[in-house]
């Protein structure tokens, strides 16, 4: 993560020096800004609530197989990361592209009104998206970008590369994707069965898959997934009520040297077949 500011610019600050498309006069661009600001606003809301439910979970702690001592730092580290989430959109060259972006979304998703970007914006929103991703690590994106800034398309390639993506990424990723959820009324279950998976867009590990599903079964209980682990070649499902998931170590997720931390490495997975 690599945000530019400690925190968000308020209304009149966010306002000044509004870059103008010449087809956009002044008084739209303030009613977009104005509209683009405050959506920006409830989403970080709704994500640091989201992040706050998160480490209210009792078995939190055990989920991610952390220590005592390691949970403490993690619980700091993540309510920090929901201080700073998506701080680059309040910025350039992100700031004009999704005042743009957050408009057309209010009219097509809320009003669905078709809107068509100004000449020029919609190459602008694309760059802007990608600066998000390169710049903000709770977008798996942002570990897939090859040495020349493209996109990296082989999928193995991307399954190695998504395994640099640590736990503290992850959570604030699930709560980044329940918010919209929140704010859509859609189910985050949903999204997550159609993007997450080998043949699928993010082909996470299993570990950081279990992680994930149950992080998304906290704030939808009804939601079920089905996942094909490799330890005893059986599909599990998961669900709330599943048990313990402390048998998976993520390997960029570090052990204390305790007794607590050994103990957590020898207890099994436990599913609901």
């Amino acid at each position: 993560m690599n945000q530019t500011m400690c925190t968000p610019p308020d209304e009149e600050t966010y306002l000044n020096k509004l870059n103008s498309h010449e087809t956009i006069n002044k008084e739209e661009m303030e009613k977009m800004a104005k509209f683009s600001h405050k959506r920006m606003g409830k989403h970080r809301e709704l994500v640091i609530n989201n992040i706050t439910k998160l480490l209210e979970q009792k078995d939190l702690k055990q989920i991610l197989a952390l220590s005592e001592q390691q949970f403490d730092e993690f619980k700091h580290q993540l309510i920090e990361r929901g201080k700073q989430h998506d701080l680059s959109k309040y910025s350039e060259p992100e700031k004009t592209a999704y005042i743009y972006l957050n408009w057309k979304f209010d009219q097509e998703k809320t009003h669905k009104k078709k809107y068509d970007y100004p000449a020029g914006i919609q190459e602008k929103v694309n760059e802007a998206i990608q600066h998000h991703y390169r710049n903000n690590s709770h977008h798996s994106e942002y570990f897939c970008f090859k040495a020349d800034s493209t996109k990296e398309t082989d999928k193995e390639r991307i399954k190695v590369l998504l395994k640099n993506m640590n736990n503290l990424d992850l959570l604030e990723m699930v709560a980044d994707w329940m918010a919209v959820s929140q704010e859509y009324g859609t189910k985050c279950a949903d999204y997550a069965k159609t993007t997450i998976g080998d043949d699928k867009a993010k082909p996470f590990s299993e570990e950081q898959q279990i992680i994930i599903f149950k992080c998304i079964t906290l704030f939808e209980p009804e939601a079920k997934f089905e996942i094909l682990l490799q330890q005893d070649n059986e599909t599990h499902t998961i669900t709330q009520s599943a048990k313990s998931f402390s048998g998976f170590f993520p390997a960029n997720t570090p052990t204390a040297n305790t007794d607590e931390g050994e103990e957590h490495q020898k207890t099994s997975l436990t599913l609901h077949n």
